[in-house]
């Protein structure tokens, strides 16, 4: 089974989603990422393994990746200009040195017209993260930096649409 990891157990929608991933797979197979571990509750007690994962802290974001294969990336909060965009990078950065083959993206703003990027708007086509959407390497996505292009699928769900769990593996 592919170990899925999902960033921000400590917040709100990090929290539910762990929550609904526990009703459908097994927590040997969940993996919660939280800058601080101890605020993520009863989840190791229910056999979800907690790891460190600090978006300004590289070093920890390539421990907690390691061994996962599928990534939500829930959004950070810090609307601070150039902030999430640089934790974001750092995260898909991580991911591709990890293995990861899927990372699925969370955000809201911009998702009203279907071209959320997986960092911000302002950064699109500076990152080399691309659009978000579909397989890096092919229909545009990336701009030829080699940051997604090494066969990590990004994909972006936008505010309530997206695929179910259990079809992101």
């Amino acid at each position: 089974m592919t170990r899925i990891a999902v960033t921000g157990v400590t917040g709100n929608l990090g929290r539910l989603v762990i929550e609904d991933l526990l009703t459908r797979v097994p927590p040997r197979d969940l993996v919660a990422l939280a800058r601080t571990p101890e605020k993520a509750g009863d989840l190791p007690g229910r056999g979800v393994e907690v790891r460190h994962c600090d978006h300004d802290d590289a070093a920890s974001v390539d421990a907690a990746l390691a061994g996962v294969g599928v990534l939500l990336l829930v959004s950070g909060s810090d609307m601070t200009p150039g902030i999430r965009v640089r934790q974001h990078r750092t995260v898909v950065d991580a991911a591709v040195r990890a293995g990861v083959r899927r990372v699925v993206y969370t955000g809201g703003a911009g998702a009203e017209d279907g071209r959320l990027s997986v960092t911000d708007r302002s950064a699109r086509g500076r990152t080399g993260l691309g659009t978000g959407q579909g397989r890096p390497g092919a229909g545009g996505a990336g701009n030829g930096s080699g940051r997604v292009q090494a066969g990590l699928e990004v994909d972006q769900v936008g505010s309530h649409r997206g695929r179910e769990p259990d079809q992101v593996r």
